[in-house]
């Protein structure tokens, strides 16, 4: 009885997530015509073209490193640490900005060869511009991070 009631809410999940994606699909699709109406037939390929490299900065910035400092912050807080800047901040920060920066600097000074491997030289100046979202992000991470471990800290009553 109770391994079937466990394969009922997979199946009930794999549906749902099956639902939310087709939900995402159809939503993706509808954005696509009003930006092609506003920007026009180049704009909407530009866009297309350097979505990768800012998909991809939001995934860090959302979901990696934001993690990665939430799981630290709240094992710290747990073995009883007091988070401050020279011990917890400032070298955290340091490494989200020397990953960032080595992404940076890597996309920024790879941008023509990029945009040559895409089959198009005129992206260079947009992927430039796209690549400068990695500096924002060690700030945005780090902000994230910090407050997610302390929400997720502060809500377990066993801590309390």
């Amino acid at each position: 009885m109770e391994q079937t009631n466990a394969s009922h809410r997979l199946v009930k999940g794999a549906l749902l997530l099956t639902m939310a994606g087709l939900i995402g699909k159809i939503l993706s699709a509808a954005y696509r015509i009003p930006l092609q109406n506003i920007a026009g037939d180049v704009g909407f390929y530009i866009f297309q073209q350097i979505y990768p490299v800012l998909g991809m900065a939001l995934m860090l910035s959302l979901y990696g490193f934001p993690v990665a400092v939430s799981k630290l912050v709240s094992e710290l807080n747990d073995q009883g640490y007091k988070l401050t800047f020279r011990s917890f901040y400032i070298p955290a920060f340091t490494w989200l900005f020397i990953i960032c920066g080595s992404f940076f600097l890597l996309g920024f000074t790879q941008a023509e060869r990029i945009a040559s491997i895409m089959g198009d030289e005129k992206l260079t100046a947009s992927l430039k511009a796209a690549f400068f979202v990695f500096l924002i992000l060690p700030f945005a991470s780090l902000l994230r991070g910090f407050f997610k471990g302390k929400v997720l800290w502060s809500r377990q009553p066993s801590r309390r």
